[in-house]
């Protein structure tokens, strides 16, 4: 994603190096390319890092998803750095079965994650929408999918504070989710 500076922050997942397994890895560039700073992120087991947006107070916020801590199998990451890539916090959302993030974007005055469960909702993969403060404090979340496969994959906001999502269904053609 191109910054206000024309600089570009960058997120993925790399399993070279950091604290074991896959880790969340952080890239700042200069407007050309050249690298400012990297960072990694995550604990003894894989973490993932999906989508990244600049924060309010110049830092960034992550998501994607992590096995390394939560409530079991993959949980929904949420990250918050300060400008240099630091970490400030660092939040997990899920149950038992699994979930997974792909998408974030700005909602009101935080942010909507757009992923999928299967420890909620109706059926296998279920889409997954967690509302999210500044600080990744839970406003509210939302499940919606029918008995088979229902995922999100790109979410954004329209001019009039609306959230458009974008995915696949297995379950039902169309598929329409009110928020």
């Amino acid at each position: 994603m191109q910054l206000a500076d024309d600089g570009f922050i960058v997120v993925g997942y790399k399993d070279s190096f950091g604290s074991g397994g896959t880790d969340v890895y952080l890239i700042r560039t200069d407007r050309i390319g050249n690298t400012v700073w990297t960072r990694t992120f995550g604990g003894p087991g894989d973490d993932f890092g999906w989508d990244v947006l600049p924060a309010d107070d110049g830092g960034f916020i992550v998501t994607g998803f992590t096995n390394s801590e939560g409530a079991g199998g993959d949980d929904i990451l949420l990250l918050r750095t300060n400008g240099e890539g630091e970490l400030l916090w660092q939040r997990t959302f899920g149950g038992a079965a699994g979930e997974r993030a792909w998408a974030m974007a700005p909602f009101g005055e935080g942010f909507v994650i757009a992923g999928q469960t299967k420890s909620y909702g109706n059926g296998d993969w279920d889409i997954y929408l967690i509302h999210v403060s500044q600080d990744g404090d839970t406003l509210w979340t939302t499940t919606a999918g029918g008995k088979d496969v229902d995922r999100v994959f790109f979410v954004t906001t329209t001019e009039d504070g609306q959230a458009v999502f974008a995915g696949m269904s297995s379950s039902f053609r169309p598929l329409r989710v009110d928020v």
